[in-house]
């Protein structure tokens, strides 16, 4: 290692320990300039899969509330149809009742009942 700081610094090589400290600084600062980029590679990733996760549930719940909304409808147009239904029977059952008593009045008048 004494050969390549040689080389690397031969203006410098009187002061052996204070080559070796810039290396050591020098060697470190790049660790750490990795350290630094990995970490903001990890971040950028990171941020992407959070978007695409928030932008893949936002789409979801998009699709969610519009199958609601079709549902919501349908339950309205099955309620009035229901209700229109029950009005009919209602009508229709009222009906019934009059005519049944229209013709038990008849029968009574025509086959009057005489007790034994």
């Amino acid at each position: 290692m004494g050969d390549i700081r040689m080389s690397v610094f031969p203006k410098i090589e009187h002061n052996g320990a204070r080559v070796a400290d810039v290396t050591e600084d020098i060697r470190e600062f790049v660790r750490q300039q990795q350290l630094v980029d990995d970490d903001q590679e990890v971040a950028t990733n990171l941020a992407s899969l959070l978007q695409q996760a928030a932008g893949s549930s936002v789409r979801e719940i998009d699709n969610l509330m519009a199958e609601l909304d079709k549902l919501r409808e349908k339950l309205q147009r099955d309620g009035a149809r229901v209700q229109q239904d029950l009005l009919e029977y209602a009508t229709f059952t009222q009906s019934t009742l009059q005519s049944t008593k229209v013709i038990s009045e008849s029968l009574r008048s025509r086959f009057p009942i005489h007790p034994k």
